[in-house]
């Protein structure tokens, strides 16, 4: 799990999110929770026979406030920049999918751009994969 936290604090300090300070602790507790939770699916990309974790992948599934409709959400998926281009990612999604569509999903959600560097690289993968942009996120600093 340390590697995984490792990991997601390199997601951090290069995402929008770089701003606020990464708390290794409640990291791990967030995904400590997330291993008992039925609803969550988490992931590693190991390369072999090092066994050295390089990426990882996380999701939910659960409904709407406002609906029963069940959906799925991707939380994070990162892939240290070195192991970028591979066959890593895709497989990713497609496990998401399936276990998604296991737990009756009916949409999937990715959120892409907390990486700085994501564009049109990106759009075209998710649109090779059958994903259509839903609409843009805006964000405003209030704070120090």
């Amino acid at each position: 799990m340390a590697h995984c936290i490792d990991l997601g604090e390199q997601f951090h300090s290069s995402s929008y999110f770089a701003f606020a300070p990464y708390n290794r602790e409640k990291a791990y507790n967030w995904a400590m929770r997330g291993l008992e939770r039925k609803n969550k699916l988490m992931l590693v990309a190991e390369d072999q026979p090092s066994q050295e974790i390089f990426g990882y992948f996380v999701a939910n599934v659960s409904t709407f406030y406002f609906s029963d409709a069940v959906v799925s959400e991707e939380e994070q998926m990162f892939l240290h920049p070195e192991k970028r281009g591979g066959p890593t990612a895709v497989k990713f999604m497609k496990i998401w999918e399936k276990w998604a569509i296991e737990n009756n999903a009916s949409m999937l959600y990715f959120t892409a751009g907390a990486m700085d560097d994501v564009g049109n690289k990106f759009d075209g993968f998710m649109k090779k994969l059958g994903y259509y942009p839903t609409g843009p996120a805006y964000r405003k600093c209030v704070g120090e």
